[in-house]
């Protein structure tokens, strides 16, 4: 399953594709990322700014084309603060939805933060037990707290390098005076969590995202390190901090590892570990390069662990749906299953009287494993409910038609077909020609498994000048399931101008047609 994930932040959005595993793995096959500042003026206004709506409706254009261009599955699209706080952001994500059909779903900074931890534990290798997971975005910060083995406390701060450089102003250099009040309001902010970091002691602070990731750049290029999982100590991080601090902009322009796009808020961003690693007694400093977006993808895999197993098995998304909806039942799998392995039986023996193809023999199929599910309705007229059910089950790689034939293969399964039931069917008339011959399969194989005990172990055809002979492969007395069968059997008789008969002979493990299996 390849699935997208959008991560709207307030300076940057991200984009990344991947090929997921049940096995809490993912293959990343794309990624993608930019630098939108959708919270400019945002955070001292409390709205989004027009000409930022346009250029992030641009570029979740770009990335949804991208994903569609590589074949994902589906799209995952998060907001975080800057539209979590704005007025406007409502509006805003209508506005998506109406010109891009995409459902962007506003998470909480609790949830933000739980997915950041949850990224940094399934992929990083600590070198620490006890680690602050930090990750500063644009408008909040995340604060993780982390023993190697698990995440124990999370939570977020609304404390972001884009929204302190709306706050905070700084010169050109900054003085003295204003860098006091911003690590003075960064402290007041994050002093509240100040006794359960304390207490939980933390050694190291793991940095992701943007900012944190920018300062680890800066301090490789200073220090000459190539290695990303480089430990660095906390004195490191403080005297890049006190290098930034004294610089106009255009000296931090020439400051290797520094995106440029981030002058103009590194130093707020940088202030904010400045004061955590002062605040919490920390003593080094390392980053991970996978955070918000990732952790969206391990939760993806975490709840639908079941389902990417099973594509894992069954690639195809017509054959996986179909399973889906059928393991909803799974007191009728059994049955089901069998019946659909006479039917093709049936269907394959008794080509040169149909003349139909693989897409046909396909959808019969499809339809022997899903004829029963009306049951779970009601044992009264189940064959109609188990149209409905087909009809409205959202049936994934279907055409509407496609489904109607699948649904109305399975509604004609019992009882006497009658022309107004023919007549009744939403289906052109090959179609409807097409559902009378494979209902008419299907009425029989279903009859020859009455007792869901799968008695009749296989069924072979035989063409005579006026009859269809059918042989039945079984070591038991399956004289009531051939009395049903018979009962059944007008159906397939009107539509080849035939009569239909039935022999029995005991069960010679014959070479079974590798075609007509059906995937159990």
């Amino acid at each position: 399953m390849k699935i997208g994930v959008i991560d709207m932040g307030t300076n940057s959005f991200h984009f990344i594709l991947a090929r997921l595993s049940p096995s809490a793995h993912f293959e990343v096959l794309l990624r993608d990322k930019e630098m939108v500042g959708l919270g400019k003026g945002a955070m001292v206004t409390g709205e989004l700014e027009p000409e930022a709506m346009e250029n992030a409706l641009e570029t979740l254009k770009r990335f949804l084309y991208l994903a569609q261009k590589r074949g994902a599955d589906q799209i995952i699209a998060i907001s975080t603060s800057a539209v979590r706080e704005s007025k406007n952001g409502g509006d805003f994500l209508d506005r998506i939805k109406r010109e891009t059909k995409l459902k962007v779903q506003i998470i909480t900074g609790q949830e933000e933060a739980r997915l950041i931890g949850l990224a940094v534990q399934k992929s990083f290798v600590f070198s620490s037990q006890k680690n602050l997971i930090m990750d500063i975005g644009g408008g909040s910060t995340e604060l993780i707290l982390s023993d190697s083995k698990k995440n124990l406390w999370c939570e977020s701060v609304k404390l972001g390098s884009n929204r302190l450089s709306q706050a905070f102003v700084l010169s050109d250099p900054p003085k003295n005076s204003e860098i006091k009040k911003l690590e003075a309001a960064i402290k007041e902010e994050i002093s509240v969590y100040e006794k359960p970091i304390r207490n939980f002691k933390p050694d190291c602070l793991v940095g992701t995202s943007g900012t944190l990731e920018c300062v680890f750049r800066m301090l490789q290029k200073m220090h000459g390190h190539k290695d990303s999982q480089h430990e660095y100590l906390a004195k490191d991080l403080m005297d890049l901090y006190g290098f930034l601090k004294t610089k106009k902009l255009s000296e931090l322009e020439k400051v290797k590892g520094l995106d440029k796009k981030r002058i103009k808020m590194i130093v707020q961003g940088a202030a904010i570990a400045k004061v955590a690693v002062d605040l919490f007694g920390i003593k080094t400093f390392r980053v991970c390069d996978q955070a918000l977006r990732e952790g969206v993808l391990y939760d993806f895999i975490e709840k639908n662990e079941d389902a990417l197993k099973i594509e894992e098995k069954i690639p195809d998304p017509r054959r996986r749906s179909v399973r889906a909806l059928l393991r909803r039942f799974p007191e009728f799998k059994e049955h089901c299953k069998h019946v659909a392995f006479m039917s093709l039986r049936l269907f394959d023996d008794l080509l040169p009287l149909h003349g139909l193809g693989a897409p046909e023999r396909e959808l019969l199929e499809f339809s022997a494993l899903l004829h029963d599910i009306g049951y779970a309705v009601s044992y009264r007229k189940h064959h109609q409910h188990s149209y409905y059910l087909i009809q409205n089950a959202n049936l994934i790689g279907f055409s509407p038609e496609e489904i109607s034939i699948i649904a109305s293969i399975a509604k004609l399964h019992r009882k006497s077909v009658s022309p107004r039931d023919i007549e009744e069917l939403a289906l052109s008339l090959e179609n409807k020609e097409k559902v009378l011959c494979l209902a008419g399969l299907l009425r029989i194989a279903d009859a020859l498994d009455r007792s869901h005990n799968s008695l009749i172990e296989d069924v072979a055809v035989s063409l005579e000048k006026k009859q269809i002979v059918i042989e039945l492969e079984t070591n038991f007395d399956v004289q009531w399931e051939i009395h049903e069968a018979k009962k059944r059997q007008d159906l397939l008789e009107s539509v080849f101008n035939k009569k239909v008969i039935y022999e029995t002979k005991r069960r010679n493990k014959r070479k079974s047609k590798k075609e007509a299996r059906v995937s159990r």
